[in-house]
C-alpha cells in the first residue's frame, strides 16, 4: 500500500453562487476527451481519456479554469463523489481524494483495469468492477479507514463488463454499455438478470434514490425498469421522445442527455417520465454526463471533450 501527499493549488473554499435564469448556459469550455465527471463545491473533475484525474476550478462559473492533473500515466476510468472524498478509479488502482487538496486518504492496488465504481459511505464499502485480462471481475472493498483500504471478495463475472452499478440493501445492479442487468445479493451471488429488448452500443442508467432504474438506450430513448424485486425486474414505462446519451436521477426530476440539450422529465409518477412545460437546456453535443450541485448543473459529451455549465435553478 502506498500514501503520498500531492502538493496542489487548490481552488478557493467559496462555491459559487447561482445567478441569472433557470437554463441559462453559463459557460461551454473543452476539457479535453473524457471518460467520466464529477462536480462538488467550486470544483470539476474529469477522467482524461488520454491519462489522468483532471481538476478544474469552477468557482468562477463563467470561466472554469484548468489546474492540476494527477496519475498521467494512468486510464482514469471512473469517479464518483461521496461527502469529504473524491473517489477515482483507473487502470490499476482505487483511490480516495480530500476534494478541496486532492490529497490522497487511500490507496488500493486492484492488479485489474476499474471500469466502474459504487460508494456505500455508511458502510465504509466500494464496489469495483473492472476487466482482469479478458475475465470480467467484481471487488468489494472496506475503507473504513482510509489509510486501510483492503479486499473483502473478489468474484468473476460472467457476460460483458459492467461500467455501472448502483448498490441497495437488497442487492446490487450492474449494467453493461450493451444494456445488460445482473443483479447479485450483497454477498455477491448473482440473484438475477435481465437483458434489453434492442441492441445498444452504450446503455446507462441511473437509480437516484428511487426504487427504479432509468435505463438510456440510445436510439430506444428510456425504459423504466421497476426495482423493489431484484430478481424479477420489470419494464413499467419509457420515454421515446429522443435518442438518449447520459441520465442522472435526482430529487424527483430525470436529467436525460439529448442531441443538443438536457432534457428535463418529471418523475412524479416515477413510473411514467413526464415532459415538463420548461424546453430542454441547450448544450453543445450529446451529454453522457450530467451532474448536478449547489444549484448548477454540468453536462460532458465525453467524446468532443466538451463541458457546459449552466443555472439548474
Amino acid at each position: 500500500m502506498l500514501l503520498l501527499t500531492l502538493a496542489c493549488i487548490a481552488p478557493e473554499p467559496a462555491p459559487p453562487v447561482v445567478e441569472g435564469a433557470y437554463g441559462e448556459i453559463l459557460s461551454e469550455t473543452l476539457v479535453g476527451v473524457s471518460e467520466d465527471m464529477v462536480a462538488a463545491g467550486n470544483a470539476v473533475y474529469t477522467c482524461r481519456e488520454s491519462g489522468g484525474l483532471q481538476l478544474w476550478d469552477v468557482s468562477d462559473p463563467a470561466s472554469p479554469e484548468a489546474r492540476e492533473v494527477y496519475y498521467e500515466s494512468e486510464a482514469c476510468r471512473e469517479l464518483d463523489i461521496v461527502g469529504n472524498r473524491v473517489f477515482a478509479g483507473t487502470d490499476r488502482a482505487f483511490r480516495s481524494y480530500s476534494p478541496n487538496n486532492m490529497m490522497i486518504r487511500g490507496e488500493y492496488i486492484t492488479g485489474y483495469d476499474v471500469r466502474g465504481l459504487t460508494v456505500d459511505p455508511g458502510e465504509g464499502r466500494a464496489w469495483l468492477t473492472g476487466l482482469d485480462g479478458d475475465e470480467p471481475v467484481l471487488e468489494k472493498i472496506e475503507y473504513k479507514e482510509d489509510a486501510d483500504m483492503r479486499s473483502i471478495d473478489l468474484i468473476s463475472l460472467s457476460g460483458g463488463v459492467p461500467t455501472t452499478l448502483s448498490s441497495r440493501p437488497e442487492g446490487m445492479f450492474l449494467l453493461t454499455e450493451f444494456g445488460e442487468i445482473q443483479v447479485l445479493s450483497t454477498d455477491l451471488e448473482v440473484i438475477g438478470e435481465w437483458l434489453p429488448p434492442v441492441s445498444v452500443d452504450r446503455a446507462m442508467m441511473s437509480m437516484g434514490e428511487t426504487d427504479y432504474i432509468y435505463l438510456s438506450l440510445g436510439l430506444d430513448g428510456i425504459l423504466v425498469l421497476d426495482a423493489r424485486d431484484p430478481e424479477n425486474l420489470a419494464e413499467v414505462g419509457a420515454w421515446q421522445g429522443a435518442a438518449t446519451s447520459g441520465v442522472t436521477v435526482l430529487d424527483g426530476m430525470l436529467y436525460v442527455g439529448v442531441e443538443g440539450g438536457v432534457e428535463v422529465l418529471d418523475l412524479t409518477d416515477p413510473a411514467a417520465p413526464a415532459e415538463t412545460s420548461a424546453e430542454a437546456i441547450a448544450v453543445s453535443g450529446m451529454p453522457d454526463r450530467i451532474w448536478l450541485d449547489g444549484g448548477f448543473g454540468y453536462a460532458l459529451d465525453g467524446d468532443s471533450g466538451q463541458l457546459t455549465i449552466f443555472n439548474a435553478e
